[in-house]
Formats: structure tokens, C-alpha cells, sequence
């Protein structure tokens, strides 16, 4: 569990540290899933031992970051970019 967790710190602080350099996009994709992939991987464990504390931190963290994912999804797709899975918008 303690492997997770650290896998976990490590992907928030990787896009935390990349975006913080200019490397990417507070919202970009990678910036979005790798909080959503970070928040999982530490909350998971603090739900299972009972930390209320931190599972109250990486939910919000998580649905802040998924409210970002399809917010995202959204613009892209009115803007005639893909969405993730390749689909795109039919034109009105």
C-alpha cells in the first residue's frame, strides 16, 4: 500500500512540477489524469485505514480534477478537436 501511495505523491508532483515549469498546461490532459490517477492512488489507502481527514483532501482533489477532465472534453469537442476517444461532435 505505502508503493501506491508514493506512486501516487509522485504523479501530482510530476504534473504539479511540469506545469509549475511551463512544460505543460494546468489543463492539459496529462495535468488533469495525472491528479485524477495521483488522488486515487493516495485516497484509496486513507479510505481503507481511515484517514477521514485525507480522504476528504484527495476526494475534493479528484472531483475537482474530473470536473476539469469534462470540462475539457467539452470545450475540445466544440471546438471540432477529438475527444479522448477519437469521436467527435456531429456539426449542428
Amino acid at each position: 500500500m505505502i508503493a501506491l501511495q508514493v506512486a501516487g505523491s509522485m504523479a501530482i508532483l510530476a504534473v504539479f512540477g511540469l506545469a509549475q515549469l511551463g512544460r505543460i498546461s494546468a489543463g492539459s490532459w496529462l495535468y488533469l489524469w495525472g491528479n485524477v490517477a495521483g488522488s486515487v492512488a493516495l485516497g484509496v489507502p486513507a479510505l481503507l485505514t481511515g484517514q477521514w481527514g485525507f480522504v476528504l483532501l484527495e476526494g475534493c482533489w479528484l472531483l475537482v480534477s474530473v470536473v476539469g477532465i469534462l470540462r475539457k472534453r467539452t470545450r475540445d469537442l466544440d471546438e471540432g478537436r477529438p475527444a479522448i476517444h477519437g469521436v467527435r461532435r456531429a456539426a449542428p
